[in-house]
């Protein structure tokens, strides 16, 4: 096991101000995960994958990228939750008797926004690997908000022109959302009452 890592990893842990059973939960979590790594080493075979068996693959590395990737979306859910929570609960503070929710109108905007900025700058330039695109697209964005993924979704269906598959999905996603979020509530009162 790295030992270097996880204690890195701990110190950082350490540094936040959280109560002790929670730091001991992220660090034997993130230990685990090293553990496991490490662990993949012995299994250092190689396995024809692809059409043909023209593809090969180191299984090691193959898991080693695919835990990285874990943990590079996990990281930036964590973070994207987080900053959720933070631009929620500073609006509605600022307005407690606001007639709709705009924290959550807010984080979503925005969410669409930084989307749609990052795909426009990357689209024409190489700015993000395939780690900070997991980090960022996959992992920040899904934190912060799922409405960032939908307008991306509808945008490149436009972008494609395929304007009645755009409106579909559209239609869909609204209708099927509150539709859910009223069955979901109409099911929690049949229980309670």
């Amino acid at each position: 096991m790295h030992l270097k890592k996880s204690n890195t990893i701990f110190l950082i842990i350490i540094g936040f101000k959280l109560n002790a059973k929670l730091k001991k939960t992220i660090a034997f979590v993130s230990i685990s995960i090293y553990t496991l790594i490490d662990q993949l080493k012995p299994f250092n075979w190689d396995r024809k994958i692809g059409d043909n068996n023209t593809t090969v693959m180191n299984i090691r590395n193959y898991w080693r990228c695919k835990m990285l990737n874990i943990l590079m979306v996990g990281l930036g859910g964590f973070l994207g939750s987080i900053c959720r929570y933070l631009v929620i609960d500073l609006s509605q503070k600022a307005n407690p008797n606001a007639f709709l929710p705009y924290g959550t109108l807010i984080v979503n905007v925005a969410g669409c926004l930084i989307i749609g900025f990052l795909y426009g700058m990357s689209e024409t330039r190489q700015l993000f690997s395939p780690e900070i695109r997991m980090l960022v697209f996959i992992g920040f964005l899904g934190g912060f908000t799922t409405y960032s993924t939908f307008g991306y979704e509808i945008f490149a269906i436009i972008k494609n022109g395929q304007f009645l598959a755009a409106g579909i999905h559209l239609f869909l996603h609204l209708t099927l959302g509150l539709g859910a979020v009223w069955f979901g509530y109409f099911m929690s009162q049949q229980i309670i009452h």
